[in-house]
């Protein structure tokens, strides 16, 4: 995954438009075939980036699983790596959590 930054100067136009986006390559070696159902109001948007973006719906589709799975994975590892500094005693009262929490201000 890649994260990119482009500055696009309009001819005539006293602005600029700032566009950040991220690419997000998805290498298929190897593929395995999955049957998902979802909502046809799902499948209506996903035909619509679709065709948008001119991209397949299974191109697309993968990069939303892989987007999913990644966060999903992270999220998982943190909880394991919580539960593990719990059982070895690596905690804070709650009074403290607050205190440091309260250091961060308010928005």
């Amino acid at each position: 995954m890649q994260n990119y930054h482009l500055d696009l100067f309009l001819p005539g136009l006293d602005n600029v438009i700032i566009y950040e986006y991220t690419v997000h390559e998805v290498l298929m070696k190897k593929a395995s075939l999955i049957t998902v159902r979802v909502p046809e109001e799902l499948a209506a948007r996903l035909d619509n980036l679709s065709k948008a973006t001119d991209r397949s719906r299974s191109y697309l589709a993968t990069l939303a699983i892989e987007e999913f799975v990644a966060v999903q994975e992270w999220q998982v590892e943190a909880i394991k790596e919580g539960i593990a500094d719990a059982e070895e005693g690596r905690v804070v009262s709650h009074e403290e959590a607050v205190a440091e929490l309260g250091k961060w201000g308010r928005k």
